[in-house]
């Protein structure tokens, strides 16, 4: 039977903390206000987002799931005088299946069973993945030449990106994957609107689960 750790209890909120130093911290704020602590901004402050790249829609992504068996696993008997997790099973995995979505390529979903039950799945996963993002970055590492409606573009006045006023610093923003023109932008703009340089992979349950099969390889 594993051991409960002790929690510490604020009186005032209920909330629970790991260590009597930060329950003291918290009753600082906690036990001289109501429970919740609202801290107002000072008049005449306003906040503005900057951030603009980061509405940009990621060009690839990758959706993944692993399928794994139980394996019984025989251990001795532990010692019922000191604390000990008893592990009695083994999560194998025996399959995966990813899928890379993009607006700019047309992909099929990857799918790969294990051979035998001593085949490194997590590894072949990793190898497999790796060889298809290499793939993409090479077909398109090198940026679209823009096609481009000039008259478009010297009719518009505002930032399609920010949608501020343009001023002399106008410059003429693209698509790099497919060479489209998107609009008239700042040039500080159209500078943070550049390729991502990383693809982002979702799993079901990653935290929970998945990311003890693989992580060791990856």
């Amino acid at each position: 039977k594993q051991t409960q750790r002790k929690k510490n209890f604020c009186l005032n909120c209920f909330n629970a903390f790991r260590t009597k130093e930060s329950l003291k911290e918290h009753k600082y704020y906690c036990n001289n206000s109501d429970p919740d602590n609202i801290v107002m901004p000072e008049k005449g402050a306003s906040i503005q987002f900057k951030n603009y790249q980061r509405e940009m829609k990621v060009p690839f992504v990758v959706y993944a799931d692993f399928e794994s068996i139980l394996k019984p696993i025989h251990t001795c008997e532990p010692n019922p005088e000191e604390s000990f997790t008893n592990i009695y099973q083994k999560h194998i995995p025996i399959g995966f299946c990813y899928y890379i979505k993009s607006d700019f390529m047309e992909f099929t979903p990857v799918t790969y069973t294990a051979k035998n039950e001593n085949e490194n799945v997590a590894k072949k996963f990793i190898e497999m993945l790796e060889k298809d993002v290499i793939n993409i970055y090479h077909k398109t590492k090198f940026p679209r030449k823009i096609i481009l409606n000039e008259e478009k573009f010297e009719k518009e006045e505002n930032c399609w990106i920010c949608g501020n006023s343009l001023g002399k610093d106008k410059v003429r923003d693209h698509c790099h994957y497919t060479g489209h023109y998107r609009g008239a932008a700042h040039n500080q703009c159209n500078l943070s609107y550049r390729k991502p340089k990383f693809i982002p992979v979702l799993f079901h349950n990653l935290s929970g689960y998945d990311s003890h099969l693989f992580i060791k390889n990856l």
